[in-house]
């Protein structure tokens, strides 16, 4: 089981041991949702798919930017090999615009979760299934 499409490396690897027709190997039997989270000392109510865009990108580094009292921004993520990951990617940054390079990287949406819920300043998204 998995939660993203097979990639075309994953394919080839599959071919290599003689597994040859994948046509009814996908099958959907459900949707995750993404939460971004913040800290609950924070004071922010609301933010746009944009202004969520230039956060993860590092365009906006502060909260005084966003109107909220707080200083830099503490950037938490999910790493590369996550499904999660690469939704959020789709959904918010787009295909060019690229996680800004100081964001804190994590294998678990409860580690990431949980440092986020200590950092008064942090901001990242997790999986709800």
């Amino acid at each position: 089981m998995a939660s993203l499409p097979i990639k075309p490396t994953e394919i080839r690897s599959l071919h290599q041991i003689g597994v040859n027709d994948l046509s009814d190997s996908e099958q959907v039997i459900g949707l995750d949702g993404i939460a971004v989270l913040e800290s609950k000392n924070n004071k922010i109510d609301e933010l746009s798919i944009q202004q969520l865009k230039d956060i993860f990108s590092g365009k906006i580094t502060s909260w005084r930017q966003l109107g909220v009292v707080g200083n830099k921004i503490n950037v938490y993520a999910r790493d590369n090999d996550s499904g999660t990951y690469d939704t959020f990617r789709s959904l918010v940054l787009g295909k060019k615009v690229k996680l800004v390079a100081s964001a804190k990287r994590y294998e678990s949406n409860a580690s990431l979760s949980d440092d986020v819920s200590r950092d008064k300043n942090g901001i990242g998204f997790v999986g709800l299934p």
